[in-house]
């Protein structure tokens, strides 16, 4: 068998992607409409033309949907980011440029990124990591680890897993701090704390 096949998803696969997308593109569709508050579970199932079983399926809850749509969001992007942190000077440089531009997208949005972080921070205590392989957040935090262990100014003792936690919460908390006073936020003053926590852990 030809090696490069086994990375081309199986029939099956490719239509069990389509419904995701499919289911996706209806619930943006209804919550750009309707709010997202105001459409629920069967809405979206009508709209995707799918039986609310098949749409329970595939995502527990509405919040999973959105999960799927930003971390998509993210992978489209990230490419482009993650070419521009290799030119950037060093770890603390690269995370306040992420945070930047990843801010950005949570104040222009701000009740959909709500949702998106309080689902993110159940996911990641209830200890199922089913859904990181297809984490957008995850994998920046990858390529800025991974570039601060290879220049050596980042410990490479830890296992990955944990590394990606830390960076994972550090936007958490600086987005947790935008939403408890928005007119006040300075990223600067937000990122700063959680960076040397990030770095430099709470030893005096």
């Amino acid at each position: 068998m030809n090696p490069s096949s086994a990375m081309v998803p199986s029939r099956r696969e490719r239509k069990k992607q389509a419904t995701r997308e499919q289911i996706v593109a209806a619930a943006l569709t209804l919550f750009q409409k309707s709010g997202y508050e105001k459409t629920g579970m069967e809405q979206i199932a009508e709209a995707a033309d799918i039986a609310k079983a098949t749409l329970y399926h595939y995502f527990p809850v509405k919040e999973a949907i959105l999960d799927q749509f930003i971390h998509g969001a993210f992978r489209q992007k990230n490419p482009a980011r993650i070419k521009k942190l290799k030119h950037l000077s060093d770890t603390a440089a690269r995370i306040l440029s992420l945070m930047s531009e990843l801010m950005a997208g949570v104040s222009s949005q701000k009740e959909i990124f709500e949702k998106f972080l309080v689902y993110r921070v159940k996911t990641m205590i209830s200890l199922s990591r089913e859904n990181d392989k297809n984490n957008g957040l995850r994998e920046l935090g990858s390529s800025v680890i991974a570039l601060g262990q290879k220049s050596g100014e980042l410990r490479a003792d830890l296992p990955p897993e944990i590394a990606l936690d830390w960076f994972e919460f550090a936007f958490i908390a600086v987005a947790r701090r935008f939403y408890l006073d928005p007119g006040g936020f300075c990223l600067e003053e937000a990122v700063e704390p959680c960076l040397d926590l990030l770095l430099r852990g709470i030893k005096n």
